[in-house]
């Protein structure tokens, strides 16, 4: 069953489109670290200008071919065992070098939100994380990215060393059967996350696939048939009210105008505001048994060096759905609890002296809020120096829709 989700993962990202390349280039399936499946025939393809001469170098053999009228091209290795770290050479008008290449077992894991559940949201997860030094253990994120027609490359992602910087975003589920997994078999382990919570297997099967089920076979046919047939169904989708409930959420509570921007009204203004701890469910605190929406406000004075700069908002997880405003501009939303909320907030917005921080929190079920362990802070964008503000402790609440 492995074998076959890898020949079908390897289908999906081959599908080439008719192109021409200036030098030789790889799909970012083929990076440093990489680990390819034992004791199986191998292949290794990319692009490159159509009839350029490749040479790839491996363990000891070279291989040659010749990119087609496409610019496509294609190696074929013979089954390895296990064994490496080895180095790839492939050479043309360029040449690209690979090392640390491994064979091992590949496993491809996908699924919903059990699966997209990250290390570090896990129970205990900073034990796992700190211990997680496995160097034959190697890590692939497939980020999220939809398509209605396949493509021929990812549109991001490499193979990482497992490490504690590399694991807590990793599928937890996917680490720790890698895990387990490698300390049983002794062999290195390759992981391919690709999940995405909510999907339906539909979403993930080709066409010629499903059209095996009769109930999606009409519907297979009539999307061949419609060239502009998925256009159509998003205009339908947004005709008939697109995200209801965002646009009810924007509708009802009063800390909005319908059209998302903050309302002007007295609703946010200074009074009736209390304090709160971050991070925490508000259910274990200040709101027991209430769902809906809640504001989150903090307040805070910038450094100058943090002035004339592009921020990074970080706030580390929300249940369930957060809206978030700088200085009374939106800068992000995202829905799903696993995910962390990274904005990015542009130095137009930030002012001398007091900023402000506004997130609106919308939880349907359970518990709601801004729950740890991450901890949240607020530092100069793509800088890394450790200078950042921790955005943990006194925060101010009110309650909205």
């Amino acid at each position: 069953m492995k074998n076959k989700i890898q020949i079908i993962f390897s289908i999906l990202i081959l599908t080439i489109a008719s192109s021409s390349y200036a030098e030789i280039q790889l799909p970012k399936l083929f990076t440093n670290n990489m680990v390819l499946q034992r004791d199986m025939q191998v292949e290794i393809w990319g692009w490159a200008e159509k009839g350029e001469n490749i040479k790839l170098a491996f363990m000891g053999n070279t291989f040659s071919t010749v990119a087609n009228e496409s610019g496509e091209w294609i190696v074929q290795l013979p089954a390895s065992p296990v064994g490496g770290p080895y180095k790839m050479t492939i050479a043309g008008e360029n040449t690209i070098h690979l090392k640390n290449i491994m064979f091992g077992d590949v496993w491809v894991c996908s699924g919903q939100s059990n699966m997209y559940f990250r290390v570090a949201a896990a129970k205990n997860s900073y034990k796992d994380i700190n211990e997680a030094n496995y160097k034959n253990i190697r890590l692939f994120q497939i980020d999220k990215d939809s398509n209605y027609k396949p493509k021929k490359d990812l549109a991001s992602g490499e193979w990482l060393e497992c490490s504690p910087k590399t694991v807590r975003k990793f599928s937890a589920v996917a680490y720790f059967f890698g895990r387990e997994l490698h300390k049983k078999i002794d062999v290195p382990i390759g992981l391919i996350h690709t999940s995405w919570g909510g999907s339906k297997i539909q979403a993930w099967m080709d066409a010629e696939t499903i059209k095996d089920f009769d109930d999606y076979r009409k519907q297979v046919e009539k999307i061949k048939k419609t060239p502009d047939y998925f256009a159509q169904l998003e205009q339908e989708y947004e005709e008939k009210g697109g995200n209801l409930l965002v646009k009810a959420i924007y509708k009802q509570d009063p800390g909005f105008n319908d059209d998302g921007t903050l309302s002007d009204n007295k609703f946010l203004n200074e009074k009736n505001w209390k304090d709160i701890l971050i991070p925490g469910y508000w259910e274990d605190s200040e709101l027991p048994g209430y769902n809906g929406i809640v504001w989150y406000r903090k307040k805070m004075e910038l450094p100058k060096v943090f002035q004339d700069k592009d921020l990074l908002l970080d706030l580390g997880w929300v249940d369930d759905y957060d809206f978030t405003f700088f200085n009374g501009k939106r800068v992000g939303e995202t829905f799903y609890k696993g995910t962390e909320r990274r904005y990015k907030i542009p130095k137009e917005i930030i002012k001398n002296g007091v900023n402000e921080i506004l997130v609106c929190v919308y939880d349907s079920y359970g518990k709601g809020g801004f729950w740890g362990p991450r901890k949240s802070h607020i530092k100069i964008d793509k800088d890394v120096s450790g200078l950042q503000i921790s955005l943990q402790g006194l925060w101010q609440y009110k309650p909205g829709l």
